[in-house]
């Protein structure tokens, strides 16, 4: 089942990417797992999750899988590219 993930939240870092929290609606997904999601102008944007920190005890984990709230470190991404509702994916081939 493909990966689908919605962001609820986003957290810009001083340091530059952006961490989003939300919950993993579909599939399952580790860290380095390159993503895809559309900016909120339309614009097809890539990352990589450089890490993965579950939400109810703030600890890393190495996999998500549905059902999970988390949190992705998003290490390319800026604040404004992404948006509360944004979907999240694997990249399509």
């Amino acid at each position: 089942m493909a990966f689908r993930f919605i962001v609820d939240r986003v957290f810009p870092l001083a340091e530059g990417g952006v961490v989003v929290e939300g919950c993993v609606e579909s599939g399952a997904v580790r860290e380095g797992h390159p993503i895809a999601f559309l900016s909120p102008a339309g614009r097809p944007m890539q990352d990589c999750i450089l890490t993965i920190e579950r939400s109810s005890d703030r600890s890393f984990v190495a996999r998500a899988i549905a059902g999970d709230h988390v949190r992705f470190l998003l290490p390319d991404a800026s604040p404004s590219e992404l948006a509360p509702g944004t979907l999240i994916e694997d990249i399509r081939d």
